[in-house]
């Protein structure tokens, strides 16, 4: 298995797909309030900014405030209550069911959002929180800014409700971040990840001296939690001391073999079988002697032909140095044997040889078989 990290936790979106800002919370019909252009980069959303500046965007709220200070078309006023305790905002989590979820992550609806892509995609780690969302709110107390997280593992997949982030616990020294950690559920992994408001404009009516900075969740970034790792697994075929065929995939690993090994097939009664030819026969008490036998090697009619012979090694002497190689040929009558020296000046005094349609029997000392040619043979 080979593994390679292709991002490196905690990293950022990569993309912002789309968005829609929404409004401050004086906006009226008749007079539109924007929120400041400081806050309405939405790549601000795409890493964590600095503390302390307006390097985050704001999504905008999903209603409006009449000239009366009443609100009107608040979209979800009647889902989501004024609750600064982060465990009661997790058990809200509860109340989002399908038909609610369809409803937030609607992007049609009047409330401010964003699409964030990851490239790496975001990957779900068991056991582990996967994302995080970043808000900025600058102390507390503060009313709650919430925002509904959603997930998808590919472009036009319906949206997965993950959890609600919120404003209520900021860090720090001065306090500016709220950290909120969530799980990708049912998703192996997200590409992208929608940020819905879902703030109650009703909610900041307490504070007319900041409306110019009531926008919203204040969405700093969104986060991957955990390292995008890929691994590939590979059925190897072989292993040796050798170079692979290939870089990498389902490869092989070639080393060098010398074929002259004794077999368990025991053909002659003692497992004396070779696949070469060698230049001396021995036996040791009925134990293989490396260093002093000869090899005989199995031929079957038709594995050779003149153009292209059945071919051995011919080692010579007790270190079984190679000299030459034996060639073997048939023609469906006659067996061809040829011995050829690799040097052209080298000579055999004696050349035995042996044919036959069972192994050869050991001990057997030179001349006792049955061809035998000289130097001038």
């Amino acid at each position: 298995m080979e593994c390679e990290v292709l991002a490196e936790a905690p990293y950022g979106s990569s993309e912002v797909v789309d968005t829609l800002q929404a409004w401050r919370i004086d906006h009226t019909p008749e007079v539109p309030r924007y929120v400041r252009d400081q806050r309405s980069d939405p790549e601000n959303a795409l890493e964590i900014g600095i503390p302390g500046e307006e390097t985050f965007y704001s999504l905008g709220y999903g209603g409006a405030l009449n000239e009366e200070g009443t609100a009107v078309e608040t979209f979800f006023g009647e889902y989501f209550e004024d609750r600064r305790d982060p465990d009661s905002i997790r058990e809200m989590e509860a109340w989002v069911d399908e038909d609610l979820a369809a409803t937030l992550s609607d992007t049609e609806n009047n409330a401010g959002w964003i699409i964030l892509e990851f490239d790496p995609p975001a990957i779900n780690a068991e056991g582990e929180y996967d994302i995080q969302a970043v808000e900025d709110t600058w102390g507390l107390p503060y009313p709650l800014e919430l925002a509904a997280i959603f997930g998808r593992a590919d472009a036009g997949d319906d949206w997965t409700f993950l959890f609600l982030a919120h404003n209520q616990e900021p860090v720090g020294d001065p306090t500016y971040h709220t950290y909120t950690n969530g799980k990708l559920g049912d998703l192996d992994e997200a590409l992208q990840i929608l940020v819905q408001d879902v703030s109650d404009p009703e909610w900041f009516i307490p504070y007319p001296h900041q409306v110019e900075t009531l926008d919203g969740y204040d969405l700093n970034a969104v986060v991957a939690l955990n390292d995008h790792v890929e691994c590939e697994e590979f059925d190897e075929t072989a292993w040796g001391e050798g170079d692979r065929f290939n870089e990498r995939g389902n490869w092989g690993m070639f080393f060098k073999y010398k074929i002259c090994e004794p077999e368990n097939d025991n053909d002659n009664g003692n497992g004396d079988t070779y696949d070469k030819a060698g230049s001396a026969w021995g036996n040791n008490d009925g134990e293989i002697n490396y260093h002093a036998n000869a090899c005989y090697f199995e031929y079957e009619p038709g594995d050779g032909t003149v153009s292209e012979p059945f071919v051995v090694e011919m080692g010579e002497g007790a270190n079984y140095i190679q000299v030459g190689t034996v060639s073997v040929w048939d023609d469906g009558d006659t067996l061809y044997v040829k011995f050829k020296a690799d040097e052209p000046d080298y000579k055999w005094g004696k050349v035995d040889l042996y044919a036959g349609l069972t192994a050869p029997s050991a001990p057997a000392a030179p001349g006792q078989f049955a061809w035998n040619y000289g130097e001038d043979d």
